[in-house]
C-alpha cells in the first residue's frame, strides 16, 4: 500500500516519512521467520533470573534448619 503513492508528487517531508516507514516495515518482514525465535539469555528472562527469583520469593531459607535441609534433600 505504502508503495502505490507517487514518490515523487510527496513533498519532502513526505518523502523522508515513506522512506522511513518502508525501512520499518521492510526490518519487520525481513524478521518474521525469527519471530519465534527468542534470546535463550537476556536482562529479563532465564535461569539466572528465574532461580535467584524462586529462592527469594517462593522458597525462603529463613534459618539454619531450612538451609541444612534445603542441603540433604538436593544432594
Amino acid at each position: 500500500m505504502l508503495l502505490r503513492y507517487d514518490y515523487e508528487k510527496q513533498s519532502t517531508k513526505n518523502q523522508l516519512n515513506t522512506r522511513i516507514l518502508d525501512a520499518f516495515i521492510r526490518g519487520v518482514l525481513d524478521g518474521e521467520p525469527f519471530f519465534y525465535h527468542g534470546y535463550t539469555l537476556d536482562q529479563i528472562n532465564g535461569v539466572h533470573v528465574a532461580l535467584p527469583n524462586l529462592m527469594q520469593t517462593m522458597h525462603r531459607l529463613e534459618d539454619r534448619r531450612d538451609v541444612d535441609a534445603f542441603i540433604t534433600a538436593n544432594r
